[in-house]
């Protein structure tokens, strides 16, 4: 019995130490090796990197970011077109946000809009050919596709949930044993707390991570200018005319900035005004009196 006794806690020294790989081992603190991989910006903690087993996809495990900058016509028919393309490539809008030089209070009618910033969440394998249709909507002027390799992180994760799931069993099969050590219960409970909560953890991580590779994200931003006319079918007449246009639009906009200022001024110019002519009275009565 009392080498039963024994023999338990060196069992629950050895789980911990199952448990808790990495923090204290002399390998996971050496400064001179590779930090390991991270997810979301957030390194991942207690292991080394995993090594990809074979059927992998080629190339690895890609997680793709892109945006595209459009320029249309037409808000409403622009949308129209992009909601029939997302029902066919099986995307869907995560974040949208439009703008337009409205009075401040007005109601925002769709003629209106001036700018739209779509955060758009695409199948990844249908990623390239979606792109290449939502660019026949309008003219794009910048494009920019980001490939992120999170082979490594991804199995990385993966084993290390393995292995918690496997000290969790043990744990769990310890507290079954009806020949169990019951003074180590507590501590022993303790433990698969601490090993179940990181289990949660990692789950969500990968949930995340599932998401990111079975989904890559377009981030579109659409400005709507109605007589836009893409420069490689605009003739001499029509640059000329946008320039023109253009200039005369600006004019417009500094004549009415200069006149709205002037209404703001005219208070204060009136306050001025008035002190100025007191100040007046004030010099001139004093003058008459010298003379007197």
């Amino acid at each position: 019995m009392r080498n039963m006794t024994l023999s338990v806690p060196l069992f629950v020294a050895v789980l911990s130490l199952t448990a808790c790989l990495g923090k204290d081992s002399p390998v996971a603190s050496d400064p001179a090796l590779p930090a390991g991989p991270s997810v979301d910006g957030e390194p991942l903690d207690d292991a080394t990197p995993g090594t990809p087993p074979a059927g992998l996809p080629k190339g690895g495990i890609l997680v793709k970011h892109g945006s595209l900058n459009l320029v249309v016509k037409d808000a409403v028919q622009t949308e129209k077109k992009l909601d029939d393309l997302m029902r066919t490539y099986g995307a869907y809008v995560a974040a949208r946000q439009s703008s337009a030089r409205v009075p401040q209070g007005a109601a925002l009618a769709p003629s209106e809009i001036r700018e739209i910033t779509l955060t758009l969440k695409v199948d990844a394998k249908k990623f390239a050919e979606f792109l290449t249709r939502v660019k026949e909507l309008g003219s794009y002027t910048n494009e920019e596709i980001r490939i992120e390799d999170v082979t490594f992180a991804f199995m990385d994760l993966n084993a290390r949930l393995a292995n918690q799931r496997r000290v969790e069993q043990r744990l769990v099969g310890y507290l079954d044993d009806p020949d169990r050590d019951y003074k180590l219960v507590i501590e022993v409970e303790k433990e698969l707390s601490q090993v179940r909560e990181k289990i949660e953890r990692f789950m969500a991580r990968m949930r995340v991570m599932e998401n990111q590779i079975a989904y890559s994200t377009l981030v579109l931003h659409i400005s709507v200018r109605p007589e836009w006319v893409p420069p490689k079918e605009r003739t001499f007449w029509q640059e000329t005319v946008h320039a023109v246009s253009k200039s005369l639009d600006l004019l417009g906009e500094t004549a009415g900035g200069l006149f709205v200022l002037g209404l703001a001024a005219l208070p204060w110019l009136v306050v001025a005004a008035g002190g100025l002519y007191l100040l007046f009275l004030v010099i001139r009565f004093g003058k008459g009196r010298k003379k007197d």
